[in-house]
């Protein structure tokens, strides 16, 4: 059986000014375009309106045995704090706003809340956030622990 090879493009992030020349050019050579989230389409959309139908949402896939299998294993906070956990699994990077979920976590804690925040994930953000949660006191209270291969046993103890 022969089959058409169709190009096809996945994109996973809103397009940096830089790129947008480039992935411009090869956007009209692609016959499909998958973007992994409605947000990632609609940022995609404001550069290249004209390729409206081509673009559509194909969320990333997850191996939710895997997760299941992981979420039985031992693991976990180890430590002793007993407030509210706020846990974020994703890359230290602009898009996802960490810069603002900084300042909220300063708010949270002044208004009286027992809480932290952990993200798991590294980036090329990591030293910046690392100034402004120094700046503003969160040392103990927003923390960056880094990529941790027991996210799932992380997320059950949460």
């Amino acid at each position: 059986m022969l089959r058409k090879k169709l190009p096809l493009s996945i994109l996973h992030t809103a397009i940096p000014v830089i790129q947008r020349k480039w992935i411009g050019t090869a956007t009209k050579k692609m016959d499909q375009i998958f973007t992994v989230s409605q947000e990632t389409r609609r940022h995609f959309l404001e550069f290249y309106p004209e390729y409206e139908k081509k673009v559509q949402v194909f969320h990333n896939i997850l191996d939710t045995d895997r997760i299941a299998r992981e979420a039985q294993l031992p693991g976990g906070f180890s430590d002793s704090y007993t407030g509210i956990r706020i846990l974020t699994v994703g890359r230290l990077a602009y898009q996802k706003a960490y810069d603002i979920a900084i300042p909220a976590m300063k708010k949270i804690r002044e208004d009286g809340y027992e809480a932290r925040w952990y993200v798991l994930g590294e980036g090329s953000e990591r030293n910046a956030l690392e100034k402004q949660i120094a700046e503003l006191g969160l040392q103990e209270d927003f923390q960056l622990p880094g990529a941790k291969r027991e996210s799932v046993s992380l997320l059950c103890t949460v």
